[in-house]
């Protein structure tokens, strides 16, 4: 049993019960919508990885305990984003549970000298509440990649949660520290953010248990330290990696658009934002690409002066060991790594809010409750927390909840997610430039090019940016503007392989497969497990007549990953029947079709007929004829029933007609 707690005053086991089956009821409330989410975004990179089975070898390695969930989610549900969101979900109600133990058992310390040993589980209740359903957490739970930062937040607070029973306990002791060492081990395995937690578990130790650093340091100086090991492990390997030192990187002295001095002052301005949203979440968007870059002290001076006003406030509530200066130091340490000094590309993210609103929520419910109780005690003559008990439960959490679950449609297509940011954003020239290219896989060209038009009008000299806009401009087949951009950002980056990738691409669809090799070549040698680069090296080596080293990349490519010749059918087939396409794109399904072939070990006659509608389409009916030749003898061999349907297929080509909506056949 924890100091300050007794038999009369401890919460019952149902009440524990009770809290945790709310805390549930509250997440599907909120979140149930979530479950039916698109894939979006990052998403796609990691998910369709082919090494997803193997989570520590894939392309989330870096980050070994978030492959593992993301592999346990394909063994379980494929590619099915209903279990990685359901995952996402219980994470987050995991981590709502443990900051109510957490908050109460800190009420309950003998810090508080008693004030809350009668209302620190439903005040524990309450913060858990409003944290578990605030809207700003969408990011975090319902964009699924972003499990890295609410997988990191739960461990990082199961990790405060065990030092806690560590430093209470009269028996387990040992038990309880070793717990607190793996979550923590686990969480440096998520996210590089841990390597606040040793800094904070000393601030938390000092406030709460303790009544000087020195009786800190002895008491449980060593148990901290031992704590601090993963996180500075898990650093030090970041560090050694160079992920900071890229030239062409997105976080640290890579990045184009921020020095760390406009950084801190564009900051001051974004963290501004986030209170703005942890009390008022609306106009909640995904990319900020578009935040102006602050370069003078007077364009932010208002948000320094209250951003600097609340650090110093901090400072001196640590230093004096009032609980709010904990809290404080919560907010600001957190958000430390991303939030002050160290440039990153993207100068706000809403998901970097996990963590620090646990501090806004925290304080302000207990503040909240200083205030009110004596008012209420005198208006309501009953026990002096009903006002806030019964005002606070049904409003802002359930109002949070219904924002919530209007956010989370946003995520339910990748379209309706870029225009919902469109419509905060409008300014951002990436949302309008994958909002565009979107709109152009769906067919809708002519919104699709309004939405360029107005990315055109706000560029942005980033390379991911730029490499976008070459692959939009491959789209609409401007292909001699796609090839001049992919060579001017190689210029400015010569030892890019992505830059010179995205040149030879360029050349390749625009049928220069000669000049695209060298640059093809380059990323494939360079990243030899790029199923994609791989793919589009072996078209060109066919149409460059190096068949034969064509056929050893098609092999490769599937090795690398044995379904993506039918998703390449897939494609094919899907652009084909798409009565706007260009003709550089009926060329292109072609080629694709193809390639898919040559790498399939043992065709069907449906991929044998994409073939044939590819050739069709593209003019080439005696070829298309041929090939629907083979998909009728393959019939005949594996599936007879099909056969007929193949055969009036041929029988139209050979008359002449196409037709853009034929039946697919079944494999």
């Amino acid at each position: 049993m924890n100091p300050g707690e007794s038999s009369q005053t401890s919460p019952m086991p149902l009440s524990h019960w009770k809290a945790i089956s709310l805390l549930a009821v509250l997440a599907m409330l909120a979140y149930y919508n979530s479950l039916h989410g698109a894939f979006i975004l990052d998403d796609h990179r990691f998910v369709s990885d082919p090494k997803i089975n193997e989570p520590f070898a894939g392309s989330m390695a870096a980050r070994p305990v978030v492959a593992l969930t993301l592999s346990i989610n394909y063994w379980l549900d494929g590619f099915h984003p209903r279990g990685y969101h359901l995952m996402n979900l219980l994470i987050h109600w995991v981590s709502a549970i443990t900051l109510y133990d957490l908050v109460r058992r800190t009420l309950l310390l003998p810090r508080f000298a008693g004030e809350y040993v009668a209302d620190a589980g439903w005040l524990a209740g309450i913060c858990a509440a409003i944290w578990l359903v605030h809207p700003l957490q969408t990011q975090s739970v319902t964009y699924i990649i972003q499990r890295c930062e609410s997988l990191m937040g739960m461990f990082y607070l199961l990790t405060f949660w065990c030092y806690l029973r560590y430093a209470t306990a009269t028996s387990y002791r040992w038990g309880w520290l070793a717990a607190g060492f793996l979550t923590a081990a686990l969480g440096a395995g998520c996210k590089e953010l841990l390597l606040t937690l040793p800094l904070l578990a000393w601030i938390y130790d000092r406030t709460f248990l303790s009544h000087s650093w020195r009786e800190t340091i002895r008491n449980r100086g060593w148990a901290l330290l031992l704590l601090s090991i993963p996180p500075f492990v898990g650093i030090a390997a970041l560090i050694f990696s160079g992920f900071f030192s890229d030239s062409n990187g997105t976080v640290g002295l890579g990045v184009k658009i921020h020095t760390p001095w406009t950084y801190l002052l564009t900051q001051s301005e974004v963290i501004t934002h986030y209170l703005r949203l942890s009390y008022f979440p609306v106009g909640l968007a995904l990319d900020y690409l578009d935040w102006p870059v602050r370069r003078s002290i007077l364009e932010v001076l208002p948000y320094l002066l209250l951003i600097g006003g609340l650090l110093v406030a901090t400072l001196v509530g640590v230093i004096l060991r009032y609980a709010w200066g904990f809290l404080g130091a919560w907010f600001f340490i957190i958000l430390g790594p991303t939030s002050s000094m160290i440039p990153i590309q993207d100068a706000a993210f809403e998901h970097r809010m996990y963590l620090p609103l646990i501090a806004i929520v925290v304080l302000t419910v207990i503040a909240l409750d200083m205030i009110v109780r004596p008012v209420s005690h005198k208006i309501l003559g009953r026990p002096n927390q009903s006002l806030i008990k019964w005002l606070v439960l049904p409003t802002v959490i359930f109002l949070f909840a219904m924002l919530t679950v209007i956010r989370n449609e946003d995520y339910s297509s990748i379209i309706t997610m870029y225009e919902a940011n469109a419509r905060e954003r409008p300014n951002n020239p990436r949302v309008r430039n994958n909002l565009a290219l979107q709109l152009f896989a769906a067919g809708k060209v002519e919104e699709a090019q309004e939405q360029l038009k107005i990315a055109d009008q706000n560029p942005l000299r980033i390379p991911v940016l730029r490499q976008q806009r070459i692959a939009i401009l491959r789209e609409v087949e401007d292909y001699d503007q796609a090839i001049a951009l992919a060579k001017e950002v190689l210029a400015e980056n010569p030892g890019s392989v992505t830059a010179a990738y995205e040149l030879g691409l360029s050349y390749l669809m625009n049928n220069q497969p000669e000049l695209a090799l060298p640059y093809l070549e380059r990323l494939t040698n360079a990243e030899p497990d790029n199923v994609k680069a791989v793919f589009h090296y072996g078209i060109a080596l066919f149409l460059t007549g190096n068949n034969d080293a064509g056929q050893a990349a098609l092999e490769q490519a599937h090795r690398l990953d044995p379904t993506y010749a039918a998703k390449m059918l897939g494609f094919s087939r899907k652009i084909a029947l798409t009565e706007s396409r260009k003709p550089g794109a009926i060329r292109l399904t072609t080629w694709y079709a193809l390639a898919a072939l040559r790498m399939s070990p043992a065709p069907s006659p449906a991929d044998y007929d994409t073939l044939s509608l590819c050739l069709a389409r593209q003019g080439k009916t005696s070829l298309a004829v041929l090939i629907e030749s083979l998909a009728i003898a393959e019939a005949y061999r594996t599936a007879p029933a099909s056969a007929a349907m193949y055969e009036r297929r041929r029988e139209k080509y050979l008359n002449g007609k196409f037709e853009l909506s034929p039946p697919m056949p079944k494999p």
